[in-house]
Parts: structure tokens; sequence; C-alpha cells
């Protein structure tokens, strides 16, 4: 008798590409294909054509270019968030400027990165949970004083780092080699200083500030 293989279904994301430089977003688009669940949309070249799209099919992720000829990438965010709230968006930009990241965070992003990210932080973006906010790590910088309270150890800031790229307590314990319980208590310290109370609005919180900061 043949053995019975039993399939699990899995979920393909449907994934919006928002971007106007064709040769960039023919990229984007192949990498979104190339990774298994993920199913490219587009690509959009500008932020009519998304929210039209984004009318006809039902949208998981979007990732959309800040400097669209149409209309601000953020003020798109904004409409696709208010339009279908379930969607995340994956902001990119050749600016990577706290001011912006800021406006990131107000609009309803999921994630501020910049156009020269590594594919890889652009898939883990793309595929982090509801619950985080992932930053560019060239809006993070570190050993200087915030003010009191705020002070992080570089074990603190590189947990947050590692936080801001949308990883949860047990991976950042693989990634630094750290007990799972110890790298809880990291993250509880980081929460207290910061003044929060999840992962998301530790990052949030920061990218406000626009810098991560660490004592010795």
């Amino acid at each position: 008798m043949e053995a019975s293989t039993v399939t699990e279904d899995l979920k393909v994301l449907k994934v919006l590409v928002v971007e106007d430089q064709r040769t960039f977003a023919d990229a984007l688009v192949r990498t979104v294909r190339q990774e298994p669940g993920l199913e490219p949309v587009g690509p959009a070249a500008t932020g009519a054509e998304a929210l039209r799209m984004a009318a006809l099919e039902v949208v998981d992720v979007a990732i959309v270019d800040v400097g669209l000829p149409d209309l601000d990438g953020l003020e798109l965010c904004r409409r696709l968030r208010r339009q279908w709230p379930a969607v995340r968006v994956v902001l990119l930009t050749a600016d990577p400027r706290p001011a912006l990241a800021r406006r990131a965070v107000d609009v309803g992003a999921r994630a501020f990165l910049s156009k020269w990210m590594s594919l890889d932080t652009l898939l883990s973006a793309v595929l982090a949970g509801d619950d985080t906010f992932v930053v560019d790590p060239a809006l993070l910088m570190a050993y200087e004083e915030t003010g009191p309270g705020t002070l992080l150890s570089p074990r603190e800031a590189e947990i947050l780092q590692l936080m801001t790229e949308g990883h949860d307590a047990r991976s950042i314990a693989g990634a630094l080699h750290l007990s799972v319980h110890t790298t809880r208590g990291y993250i509880k310290n980081v929460y207290r200083k910061l003044d929060v109370h999840s992962q998301l609005a530790a990052v949030a919180a920061v990218t406000r500030r626009g810098v991560v900061r660490a004592g010795c």
C-alpha cells in the first residue's frame, strides 16, 4: 500500500508592488515571486493605479515607494489603510530620515525601509506580524545618552535593533545565542526604559525619536 501524502494548505499572501521606476519595480516583483507563499500584484506605477488594483483584488501587503509621481506614498498608505485596514504597508524611500519615519508610523505603515535595504530585510518586513514595526537600521544610532531613564545597555540596544527588524523573543534568542528567558528579561528592560508595553510601541517610540541610544 502506498503511503498517503497530506499536503497542508499554504496561505498565499498577495503583495501589491507600487513603484514608478520600472527596473526597480520589476526587481521587487521578481523578489516577491521567488519567495514561497508570496504572490506579486502589479506593479503599479502611480498611487491611483495602486488604488484601482487594490479595489479589484484582495491584497495582504503593499510595498509602496514614498516618492510616487501623482500621490505621496505616505498619503497612499493612509488611503489603503483607511479603505482596507488589514493591508500591511511597507514603505520604501531613498531618503530614510527620522521625520519621514515618524510620519510612516502616523499613517499606519508597518515598515519604513531604505531602497538600499537587503532583500532579506525587505522579505522580513513583508512577512512580519501585525504587531511589529520594522524600521530601517540607518535610522538607528547608538552610544549616546537620551536622557533620564532611557539609557540602553549595548545588549539592550542590540536587542532593540533586532526588534525593529521584526524579530520576536525566540528568534532574537537564537540569533544572539541567549536563552528565551534571558532575552525576555532584556526586552522587559527595554520596555521599561522606553515606557512602553509592546514591541510595536517600542519601535514606534524609537522611530519618533529618530535614534536608539545606548550606554556602555
